[in-house]
């Protein structure tokens, strides 16, 4: 990890911890591994759109399909959000083109690599 902090840019964001939580700026390459299932369903779409916003060219994603271990102090699951991958890739293609599946087994999650700047190419067309 500490390889890619020197051979690239790398930011990273997370708002529930001190000094990461800066807002980010726009990059060629965005990775979200195992966020957006944690988003509470009403926000989702704001998140998806905030996340195009972010990505200038490609974005790798995962998105966990099964249920967390943990749970929050109400006793819900961590993972707000549980979905088919299928679903997931519906909802994503309203903010970027897919340009892989690496990976829609149920039991492993959904693992893709998107890329924002066809989708604006296709929209215009």
């Amino acid at each position: 990890w500490h390889a890619l902090h020197d051979e690239f840019d790398v930011r990273d964001f997370d708002p529930t911890i001190q000094g990461l939580d800066a807002p980010p700026e726009p990059a060629d390459f965005v990775a979200c591994i195992d966020v957006l299932e944690h988003v509470e369903p009403d926000f989702l779409e704001s998140v998806l759109a905030d996340l195009a916003r972010l990505t200038l060219h490609v974005s790798y994603m995962t998105i966990a399909t099964q249920p967390s271990l943990k749970h929050l102090a109400d006793g819900t699951n961590c993972h707000r959000i549980l979905e088919t991958p299928t679903w997931w890739i519906r909802h994503l293609e309203r903010h970027f083109c897919i340009t892989k599946i690496l990976s829609q087994d149920t039991s492993r999650g959904l693992q893709l690599i998107v890329d924002r700047f066809f989708h604006f190419a296709l929209k215009s067309l």
